[in-house]
């Protein structure tokens, strides 16, 4: 005597369906919304990245005893010794373009002690700004 039950499907119910889809939703919708650019966020990295080049460039101007120039467009920068006006000096691209940056020129001196720097960063897409500044002694750093 067997007694044969009947088998239940097995499978999810639409409901389960509608719960999962709906999380996943939410789960990309939130990552759309952390992908898309930040304008202030953009022109922070900029500052921190420009920050790390001028600090740089300007130990390298103390230690050679070089005065070095950097230079700026809206593309990207450049920094080369000011004598070295035969070489073309290697071009460094803006990690987010537009960038305009005033002053667009600026000597660093291979002095140990120099004047108060500050170049204003402007994003072309946006109407974000920020201030680069140094002591002249100590390291950029950014100002809003």
């Amino acid at each position: 005597m067997s007694s044969h039950l009947p088998s239940r499907c097995m499978g999810f119910t639409l409901i389960e369906l509608v719960v999962v889809l709906a999380i996943m939703a939410i789960g990309s919708a939130l990552v759309v919304i952390n992908w898309q650019s930040n304008p202030q966020q953009s022109l922070n990295q900029e500052s921190d990245h420009l920050a790390l080049v001028l600090d740089t460039a300007r130990s390298l101007a103390r230690t050679t005893g070089t005065p070095l120039i950097w230079r700026a467009s809206a593309a990207g920068f450049s920094v080369q010794a000011v004598n070295d006006k035969t070489a073309t000096p290697p071009f460094t691209a803006w990690l987010n373009p537009p960038i305009y940056a005033e002053p667009n020129q600026l000597v660093l001196s291979p002095e140990a002690i120099s004047s108060p720097i500050f170049i204003r960063l402007q994003s072309g897409s946006a109407n974000q700004s920020l201030t680069l500044v140094s002591d002249g002694v100590l390291p950029f750093h950014a100002k809003p």
